[in-house]
């Protein structure tokens, strides 16, 4: 795996769903995290790609940690 793979995973391309999932196996205990992305979702539903760079950068942000 390249350091450019890293930086923008295939799961951060997949549905926001499979973000929050892996982001679950990855980082069990960050439960506050997980419910942040969980209220994105629940706010924006499918058209949540629309809102992919503001996904993208919480995500960003949460990476740090794992």
């Amino acid at each position: 795996i390249s350091s450019s793979d890293q930086s923008k995973p295939d799961w951060l391309k997949d549905s926001t769903e499979g973000e929050v999932l892996v982001w679950k196996r990855a980082n069990p205990d960050n439960n506050k995290m997980i419910k942040n992305i969980e209220s994105l979702i629940n706010i924006f539903g499918h058209s949540v790609a629309n809102h992919g760079k503001k996904i993208e950068k919480q995500l960003k942000k949460m990476k740090r940690s794992f």
